[in-house]
């Protein structure tokens, strides 16, 4: 065997320890099911999948600097995370919008004065207020005063739909997230509650953090604060942070998700009153309510420009639309045996996702990392 047809070996080994690397926090918009927006992991494009099935248009290079897409509730705008700069000077990433085709309309926040006296800045999670005129966010920013100072830890944030209006929701810098992180992965439900990502100080060890994350909630002018999840054990292997969270269309359920970096990314679903937890794929909710869209993966066979092997068969990630009951089944064993219970009987491929080809396998780098989902609501 020579040196290219061990390469065209390695790579499906290699894909099957690759994981899904999950970013977008938001809220699904009540609806009818439009697009639903693929993006992958730092170089892949934006997929944007039709509800019935089959790829509509695919947006080149999208992620080499652009992440997280959210659809506004009217689906005519996506909000997303736009990063510039590099090098010794850092990064900054903000806060923009987007017409249905991927095509950039306007900056909603400008980071710039952040990033020259704080260093690197980034505006994460963008989700959409129910009526669609303000976005909340998580960042460690400039906060304005006499005189100005940087945060040190996240604090969620407000933003206009046009920009302008920035408001400090909650902050993340008081006693209770203090050299944890602070406050992130905001998401804004249809019901007008606000969940979020809070990572709390539970004590030191020899001078480094003990910290613990948990989900909670806040009303839209960040009172009445409550917890949602009661995880006990520190962050860590074994508890990571949560990453991601969804609300569904009415408000009641919540998908969350944990670290970016475990294989086979699964994400939980649990009432808005914090019980009733069940395990499902990388998903997102359908915006007519009626299921969600979840990711697995599949072998699949791709053919090579080598004699031996003629084909090569990396699980790379598919798009399935099915209801909870099917997603918590596949994420519960063999998705093969899943698909033929009374549970699934409804569920159906919407699109193969990633590479299509061994060119794209072997260059494009995005095969099997799905970064974010959503789903567009149309009236």
């Amino acid at each position: 065997m020579g040196l290219r047809q061990a390469l065209a070996l390695a790579i499906v080994a290699a894909l099957a320890a690759v994981g899904a690397k999950a970013y977008a926090s938001h809220g699904a918009s009540p609806g009818r099911n439009g697009l639903i927006a693929v993006s992958y992991d730092r170089d892949g494009p934006l997929d944007l999948v039709r509800p019935t099935g089959g790829l509509a248009k695919s947006v080149k290079l999208w992620s080499r600097s652009n992440f997280d897409p959210a659809w506004s509730p009217d689906g005519q705008r996506l909000a997303y995370e736009h990063r510039r700069g590099g090098g010794d000077e850092g990064y900054v990433a903000e806060a923009w919008v987007a017409d249905p085709s991927g095509r950039p309309v306007k900056r909603l926040v400008n980071e710039t004065e952040s990033w020259a006296n704080c260093g690197t800045t980034n505006d994460d999670h963008l989700s959409w207020s129910p009526d669609g005129r303000r976005l909340v966010f998580s960042a460690s920013r400039l906060v304005q005063g006499d005189p100005p100072e940087c945060e040190h830890v996240l604090s969620l944030w407000t933003v206009s739909r046009n920009g302008g209006g920035l408001v400090r929701l909650v902050a993340g810098d008081g006693p209770r997230w203090f050299r944890c992180g602070g406050l992130s992965a905001p998401a804004w439900s249809s019901t007008g509650q606000i969940a979020f990502v809070g990572t709390e100080l539970l004590g030191d060890d020899n001078g480094m953090p003990i910290c613990r994350s948990n989900i909670f909630v806040v009303d839209a002018d960040g009172s009445g604060l409550r917890q949602l999840t009661h995880t006990t054990k520190p962050d860590g292997d074994q508890t990571p942070p949560y990453s991601y969270l969804e609300w569904s269309p009415n408000g009641k359920l919540l998908l969350f998700g944990h670290s970016s970096f475990v294989p086979l990314l699964k994400e939980q679903v649990i009432r808005a009153n914090g019980t009733g937890e069940r395990s499902v794929p990388r998903a997102t909710w359908a915006p007519n309510g009626r299921g969600l869209a979840f990711v697995t993966k599949v072998p699949r066979k791709i053919r090579t420009p080598f004699r031996t092997p003629r084909y090569v068969s990396p699980p790379l990630p598919d798009l399935y639309f099915g209801s909870v009951d099917c997603a918590a089944r596949v994420s519960a064993g063999s998705f093969r045996r899943a698909m033929r219970t009374p549970a699934c009987r409804s569920a159906h491929l919407l699109a193969h996702l990633g590479a299509q080809n061994y060119y794209q396998l072997t260059h494009a780098g995005f095969g099997g990392r799905v970064a974010s989902l959503t789903w567009q609501p149309q009236h």
